[in-house]
């Protein structure tokens, strides 16, 4: 014989959704209960077996807060198998998974509830939020509890593979709950999606040195079939609006970059983005960093050195370098979005190129020339170039020997 309060076994599910925007927050709980005194879904609102809000107790970081004061509560209701045309409902609202051995199999229709939280009505930051509890006291007292832990996760030291690094940065968690008192029967995380790019050198200057791509993943909802989504349909019109509102991180960029190779050079911090892509208009945020400043190459050292001929402007492989040629780059982004360093993560980038042979080397070079400041007589010269002749050539993109003869001598 099933119980007159049966009906009132709930089941669903908490989410968090991280804004990185002022450090901000949305709690959503939705729920479900199966309903026996119904056949038809017009009959949603005259069911005598839906929730009351005043047996709801919702507690954050300790502290309660309190039904129509701080929360509303939303309702409707969904049939199984005679709406499967316009919607494909969530596993967890189909009873698929379940640690009771009553399953609903007898019943089709079922209320469904949601309760958005916002961090503004809490007064909280999300690095502020510790608990979250949500309480049903009667007929049956069941519990729902997650609590969070900080971790110190604020630097970061990584090497780039062919070229690249990715990176996450979850901005949404789920926890599925069934019927039994705090029965967890999952969780999930979204994740922000970061992909950098280094480029590679060559021994002709380059400016562009590295772009960044930022996807924001949408949040699932309870329906399960985008494209047939009601957008409006209660009580998911407020849930929908926020839960897959894209987002970017607040501040991020990188702030310089060094390099045995680049230890003469002035102003690395100085790096400049050019957005390619926004991610409220795409979902995917492009940018590209560029690095302007003229430079030469020091032959007497060979060193990269600042300049003044803005002709010759970026980074090159030093003409004489064989071997790897490291460069580090500092990638930072807040969390906490009010531009306070102890909100900052920070990635440490390497990216390491090998350089079979140097371009210039009178033993080993692709170009085997030696460059003497000394008078020295050499019996029948052919060419005679001097060193910004030779630094053109150097840059030519192919190499084209035919260069020379505009340097022949008579």
């Amino acid at each position: 014989m099933r119980s007159r309060y049966f009906g009132k076994l709930i089941r669903g599910r908490i989410e968090i959704k991280r804004f990185f925007n002022n450090d901000q927050f949305v709690i959503s709980i939705t729920f479900a209960t199966p309903d026996w005194g119904h056949s038809h879904y017009s009959d949603t609102i005259r069911s005598a077996q839906r929730i009351d809000p005043k047996d709801l107790l919702i507690s954050v970081n300790g502290k309660h807060f309190e039904h129509e004061k701080d929360w509303k509560i939303s309702s409707n209701g969904y049939t199984l198998g005679e709406r499967d045309q316009f919607i494909t409902i969530d596993p967890l609202f189909k009873y698929e998974n379940t640690n009771i051995e009553f399953k609903p199999e007898d019943v089709k229709y079922f209320n469904l509830y949601n309760i958005i939280l916002t961090s503004k009505k809490l007064n909280l930051k999300f690095k502020e939020l510790k608990s979250i509890v949500f309480q049903q006291t009667y007929p049956n007292h069941e519990i729902w509890e997650i609590k969070k832990e900080n971790l110190d996760l604020n630097e970061h030291y990584l090497t780039t593979v062919n070229n690249k690094i990715n990176f996450n940065i979850a901005d949404y968690y789920s926890f599925d709950f069934g019927e039994i008192d705090n029965d967890l029967l999952g969780s999930s995380k979204s994740y922000i999606d970061g992909e950098i790019i280094i480029n590679d050198l060559e021994h002709k200057n380059k400016t562009y040195l590295a772009n960044i791509k930022i996807k924001d993943n949408k949040t699932r909802t309870f329906n399960k079939t985008p494209e047939l989504e009601y957008k409006n349909w209660a009580p998911f019109s407020v849930y929908n609006d926020i839960f897959t509102r894209h987002q970017s991180l607040s501040k991020n960029g990188f702030e310089s970059f060094s390099g045995e190779q680049w230890n003469n050079l002035n102003n690395r911090d100085k790096l400049s983005r050019e957005v390619i892509s926004n991610i409220y208009t795409s979902g995917q945020e492009i940018n590209k960093y560029y690095w302007n400043e003229p430079t030469e190459f020091n032959y007497s050292t060979k060193q990269i050195n600042n300049s003044n001929n803005f002709d010759s402007r970026g980074l090159f492989i030093p003409y004489s370098h064989m071997g790897n040629l490291s460069t580090h780059f500092k990638y930072q982004f807040d969390l906490g979005g009010e531009n306070k360093p102890i909100d900052f993560v920070k990635l440490n980038i390497s990216h390491k190129q090998k350089i079979d042979k140097p371009l210039l080397d009178a033993s080993y070079g692709k170009i085997k020339l030696e460059i003497n400041d000394d008078s020295i007589e050499v019996p029948n010269v052919k060419y005679s170039l001097d060193s910004k002749e030779i630094e053109s050539f150097v840059k030519l993109n192919p190499l084209d020997v035919r260069y020379f003869e505009r340097f022949a001598k008579k």
